[in-house]
């Protein structure tokens, strides 16, 4: 019977590819440009979407590097862009939506896929394709490298979210690629299509000129960013720095926030019921006593004790801090005497396919075990033929029974072979490390295996590793360290993972952020202080007594005198002080920050204090002149996502609707509510959820909302949601705070064109009445569309109908009421 149409001729061939393999996937390991062509190009585009081979381009010169394929003879319709070798991109987009903006948190807004996107753009746009086509083998991002009259980032793309997802819609997916149907524009009209949709959006800023010009940093910045910004930047592969910080910087106490109670015991990272439940201590490091994680250590190594520890903690709470600092100062003597330690950080392995996940683990670990011992145990590593030689004697007494059976001992064939067994021997990482390790136990010294970051690569990953653990410490006669976030620990721990292994358990709690930035800023000025003595051709006494006059007040005013800066940072982050030391080295070097100001009152005796409108700016904008949501540390709550019937107020709607749960208990902890729950909600509101997946899923991205189970990429696979600390600071302070209102404005799309116009006419005024009025028409344009959305889930009788944009209404009035009357105040 013959089949009716191309399309399912294609499917079927598509379907028959995917079964037997033969597609490129993101999971593939490294692939050169043949490889990628034999599983992307040739089966995909050319037997399943017809392009011929005559239409097949690759490795054209594109701006500053070589495109690896363009499709089309006359015309060059797609660029496709295949990345074959890790690093790969992964894109994560809650709802697999179809359709997601370019400068949205999936695209441009996501670190690990912003540049290929970018990449894709540029070669499109020097190649004068009309489309670009971003692929990691199972995923496709298709987007157009050129709008005419406005910027290719505020456009959309359509994505297809892995081979499935092709199968699942692959009617669509053959219109839109298929050689014939592009050739004839189908691929245009979709997109002209897709841009209608959104064609009544305007964003204040398409309409400001250069609008993404950046401001020169400010100029004490070049004569500090030397010494103090390496003190505001985790740099972790800087083992130096990283000493000097711990030496100089160290900050144990937990986090505090007099401000509000309950932001306070969000953020502070104690063991919680579950942790104390799963018998964990608290490491409470710096107490001035041992703590019980070194007492153990102490114990298990010197009682030849093998085992598995588990250290967890919040992002950014210093868990590698914490380790390296144990090995390297707080219980250095022991270490040194007893133990080698082999910090093995996991970050760098990448994307590992699961079917060779354990091989691939073990030979990453037996690999960094190796240069660990070479760069810092040099001693204990054979150095020439003959100490290679006497490591391998055992193997080579064994080759005797065997390969060098009845082969005299010192004859030319005997020594042939024994060199060829050595040299495989002395080539396999894990035969070496094993043999080196073996000889170290017996000197009576204990390896311990510190096995870091093991959290960040999904929970299989995770798994595995602590499964190698168990391993590495029963063949070793060592310690295996796992450290990890607690969220990844009871995600594995409710499937008996961590049930029968890992008995020694602690936790450390995140440090206090203000005394964190203090130390390093007390720090950092008295190493500059310090380099102006060493100095002085290079810095004028008068100058260096501004730049240290300009750091005192900063450490005085941001860390002492003013708590709500702190309180952003600490929210904003999450407790995550990674997070919290960008945003506040943002603020030290921008250019939005005005020293000058600082300096001329702090030297008139005026004791100046950083006002936090004065912070906020310039760590929300850096040295950018108007805020992007894209590149922002701050969230854009206002913004709407790319779904069907999107809204202003979705993001806040969920922050209120979870805030007035954060007290309830249920059976995921207090404070989550079921997803079947939230999402029931809203479409009884709204008629769909897609919106509402769009947005928490940026939401949880973001740090605002966490899931349960933890980090679950997509809104409608996880169990149950609550607010963060930093998700209830944006619903209480943030959103309502007059300062985010008016910078985070001009970055969001509406529906008026004429206002968008005005907004962006008034954006560059720093006047405190244009400042004022354009606050206000934002508002108002923000209260009229809720009031549109709130007359139609009235009429559905749905649960969302309270009114939020009047709450933050009147916070804003009463601060721009106190402004006026410091203004007042400051002109009599």
């Amino acid at each position: 019977m013959a089949l009716d149409s191309d399309t399912d001729r294609a499917f079927i061939q598509f379907a028959e590819l995917v079964n037997k393999k033969a597609l490129f996937r993101s999971s593939d390991p490294q692939l050169s440009e043949a490889d990628t062509r034999a599983k992307l190009i040739d089966p995909l585009f050319r037997d399943v979407l017809g392009w011929t081979e005559a239409e097949i381009r690759r490795e054209r010169p594109a701006g500053h590097g070589f495109a690896d394929y363009v499709l089309g003879s006359d015309i060059t319709y797609l660029l496709v862009e295949a990345k074959r070798t890790n690093p790969r991109f992964r894109l994560e987009a809650p709802s697999k939506s179809r359709r997601l903006r370019v400068d949205g948190p999936h695209l441009l807004g996501q670190k690990k896929i912003k540049p290929f996107v970018q990449q894709a753009q540029n070669y499109a746009s020097s190649l004068g394709a009309q489309f670009a086509i971003l692929t990691n083998g199972s995923q496709f991002i298709i987007f157009k490298p050129y709008l005419p009259g406005r910027q290719w980032t505020t456009g959309y793309a359509i994505v297809f979210h892995d081979h499935e997802d092709i199968a699942n819609d692959f009617a669509f997916f053959y219109r839109l690629l298929s050689r014939d149907n592009v050739c004839a524009g189908g691929l245009l009209e979709e997109f002209e299509q897709l841009e209608g949709l959104t064609a009544e959006l305007y964003t204040p800023i398409q309409f400001i000129h250069d609008a993404d010009f950046e401001l020169v940093r400010n100029p004490f910045w070049s004569k500090i960013a030397r010494i103090i910004g390496p003190l505001l930047t985790d740099v972790s592969e800087d083992s130096v720095l990283q000493t000097e910080i711990i030496q100089n910087c160290y900050v144990t106490t937990p986090l505090s926030d007099e401000a509000d109670a309950e932001l306070d015991r969000r953020l502070r990272d104690t063991l919680t019921p579950g942790l104390k439940e799963a018998q964990f201590k608290d490491i409470a490091p710096g107490s001035g006593r041992k703590s019980a994680f070194g007492q153990d250590i102490e114990h298990d190594i010197t009682s030849t004790r093998p085992g598995t520890y588990i250290l967890t903690g919040g992002v950014g709470s210093g868990k590698t801090t914490f380790l390296r600092r144990f090995a390297a100062m707080a219980d250095r003597a022991f270490v040194k005497n007893y133990c080698i330690w082999l910090h093995i950080d996991f970050l760098p392995i990448g994307n590992v396919d699961s079917r060779t996940l354990d091989p691939e683990l073990r030979s990453f670990v037996f690999a960094r075990v190796r240069e660990e011992l070479s760069r810092s145990y040099p001693d204990k590593t054979p150095q020439t033929g003959q100490q290679i030689r006497e490591l391998f004697s055992e193997e080579l007494q064994k080759a005797e029974r065997t390969k060098l059976y009845n082969v005299p001992r010192e004859s030319p064939d005997w020594t042939k072979e024994a060199n060829a067994i050595v040299d495989a021997l002395f080539n396999s990482d894990s035969a070496l490390v094993t043999a080196i390790l073996k000889r170290i136990v017996a000197s009576g010294l204990r390896p311990v295996f510190v096995l870091d970051n093991t959290d960040q690569l999904g929970e299989q990953f995770q798994e595995r590793v602590f499964l190698l653990a168990q391993k590495l410490s029963q063949d070793h006669k060592a310690l295996a360290i796992v450290a990890l976030r607690e969220e990844k620990f009871f995600a594995a721990f409710r499937r008996g993972i961590f049930d029968a292994f890992g008995d020694r358990r602690f936790h450390i709690g995140s440090p206090d952020l203000g005394k964190v930035l203090r130390r390093r800023l007390e720090y950092g000025r008295e190493k500059f202080r310090k380099y102006a003595m060493e100095n002085p051709s290079l810095l004028p006494d008068i100058e260096a007594n501004q730049i240290d006059s300009l750091l005192r007040t900063l450490i005085r005013s941001t860390t002492v005198d003013n708590a709500n800066i702190v309180r952003m940072l600490a929210c904003v982050s999450n407790g995550d002080m990674r997070h919290a030391l960008d945003m506040f080295r943002e603020f030290v070097s921008s250019g939005n920050t005005n020293v000058e100001k600082i300096l001329r009152i702090a030297s008139e005796g005026g004791g100046y204090t950083v006002a936090f409108h004065e912070f906020a700016k310039s760590a929300i904008l850096g040295s950018r002149r108007y805020y992007r949501s894209s590149v922002s540390h701050v969230v854009n709550v206002f913004k709407q996502s790319g779904a069907r019937r999107a809204s202003h107020i979705t993001a806040l709607r969920i922050l209120a609707r979870l805030s007035r749960s954060e007290e309830t208990p249920s059976p995921h902890g207090e404070g989550f509510v079921k997803t079947k729950t939230l999402l029931r909600e809203y479409r009884e509101s709204f008629g769909t959820a897609e919106d509402f997946q769009e947005r928490t899923g940026e939401l949880l991205m973001r740090g605002l909302v966490e899931s349960e189970p933890p980090k679950i990429g997509e809104v409608e696979n996880t169990e149950a949601l609550r607010i963060t600390a930093s998700g209830a600071y944006y619903w209480k302070y943030l959103a309502r705070a007059f300062a985010y209102i008016d910078l985070i404005l001009v970055d969001t799309p509406l529906l008026d064109r004429s206002l968008a116009r005005q907004l962006a006419n008034l954006a560059d005024s720093i006047d405190m009445a244009d400042r004022f009025e354009r606050v206000r028409l934002f508002i108002a344009y923000l209260t009229t569309r809720e009031a549109e959305e709130l007359a139609e889930t009235a009429r559905r009788a749905g649960p969302y109908q309270e009114a939020l944009i009047k709450q933050v209404s009147d916070q804003v009035e009463e601060e721009m009421k106190v402004i006026t009357r410091k203004l007042k105040l400051h002109r009599s």
